[in-house]
């Protein structure tokens, strides 16, 4: 979450654009069910950039446990970053993942 700017915006695969820190913390840490990260693995298959603003794209495997259960998602990935006073942060991320799965 430090990663985000405040106006950081999530395109998630097939599913509305989320706005904002609080938007995308209640995403992926819905509230009221623990949510446990095991997994983030990514790959920057290609970074460019020009002044205040980067872009990286790759593929990326999600691992997370909540409600008892594990999960995983996988695919595609573009983010667009902005340099800003505290360093570079995410300011759009569009992703292109499979739905979740179980995980035995």
């Amino acid at each position: 979450m430090r990663l985000l700017t405040d106006d950081s915006v999530l395109i998630p695969n097939e599913k509305p654009t989320l706005i904002g820190k609080t938007a995308l913390r209640n995403y992926w840490f819905p509230p009221g069910t623990p949510t446990l990260l095991s997994r983030f693995t990514t790959t920057s298959d290609q970074i460019t950039g020009s002044g205040d603003v980067a872009t990286v794209h790759g593929t990326q495997i999600i691992e997370w446990s909540s409600s008892g259960e594990r999960w995983r998602t996988h695919g595609n990935y573009l983010t667009v970053l902005r340099k800003t006073a505290g360093g570079w942060r995410v300011a759009i991320q569009m992703a292109g993942n499979t739905d979740a799965e179980r995980v035995p």
